[in-house]
């Protein structure tokens, strides 16, 4: 009888071990199919203008093969040869709009920090939940979407624009945000760059730290000035890393927020000011006029 039970236990023990094994590949297949679909949306959507554009690192996670027994995704379609209709940014890159929106409507910018793994479309639906499971265009996947909240204006006329991503595991989407916990990191990423139809921007950052999922870090639009005068007061206060960025109440706030593991129920977040780049001829009349 002590037999049969050791047997029966030891078939429970495999079983399990085979289930979770099977849960493992199958996240980790999942994770390099959007991977690789927000490579290929890269390559197709985004021009290099300038050499300082370097392209984004590899991916630390190793790579895996699909399960073969899983349907493959549906290809990004191909585009026509390459033509960019947004502008140069000064971050070495431009952004063909018009083939991203045909793709997905519900596009409304891309987010780029150089020499990191971010480098992705931004995505606005009616709520806050579609894009967590949902890649830019449509596709079901754990890894979801770079999205902009519900709530906030796309126009980017809120006090604080409040932009959200995964914390995967592959290091992919957000991941990178958490980084910033870190000075030599800040450091060496201080500013990221928000491009879109109607123009680009530098998210100048300034502040980062851990909230909870209901703090007044998500929210766009503040009741008065004070009040927003002491929230950016309280960022500056709990950072995680120091900052040369002077912001106050009458700056444009960016907030880009992950899940934050250390805590239950918490994000971390990374807060900038939002500074519309100068386009050339605008740089040239300063100069004609000084």
């Amino acid at each position: 009888m002590a037999k049969f039970f050791r047997v029966l236990l030891f078939l429970a023990f495999l079983a399990v071990f085979v289930f979770s094994g099977q849960k493992l590949f199958s996240s980790l297949t999942g994770y390099k199919a959007a991977r690789d679909r927000y490579a290929e949306a890269a390559d197709r959507f985004v021009t290099r203008t300038s050499p300082a554009a370097a392209p984004n690192p590899a991916p630390q996670a190793a790579d895996f093969t699909p399960d073969p027994t899983e349907a493959p995704p549906t290809p990004v379609p191909e585009p026509t040869p390459a033509a960019t209709d947004g502008t140069a940014s000064e971050s070495g890159i431009a952004i063909d709009f018009g083939r991203l929106t045909a793709l997905s409507p519900d596009a409304v910018g891309w987010i780029y920090c150089p020499d990191t793994q971010i480098n992705y479309p931004v995505v606005q639906a009616q709520d806050n939940t579609f894009y967590l499971t949902q890649t830019f265009d449509g596709w079901e996947n754990k890894s979801g979407a770079i999205f902009m909240d519900a709530n906030s204006d796309p126009y980017l006329l809120d006090d604080n624009t409040i932009i959200y991503g995964h914390n995967m595991k592959d290091t992919s989407m957000f991941y990178t945000v958490t980084l910033y916990q870190d000075q030599s990191f800040y450091d060496q990423h201080p500013v990221l760059y928000y491009l879109t139809p109607e123009g680009n921007y530098r998210i100048e950052l300034f502040a980062g730290m851990i909230v909870e999922s209901e703090s007044i870090a998500f929210v766009p639009r503040y009741p008065n000035q004070a009040e927003k005068q002491n929230y950016i007061d309280v960022l500056y206060r709990k950072s995680s890393f120091k900052s040369n960025v002077k912001a106050d109440w009458q700056d444009h706030l960016v907030t880009l927020s992950t899940c934050n593991y250390t805590r239950e129920n918490s994000r971390y977040i990374v807060c900038g000011v939002l500074r519309e780049e100068q386009q050339p001829d605008q740089q040239h009349d300063g100069e004609e006029s000084a």
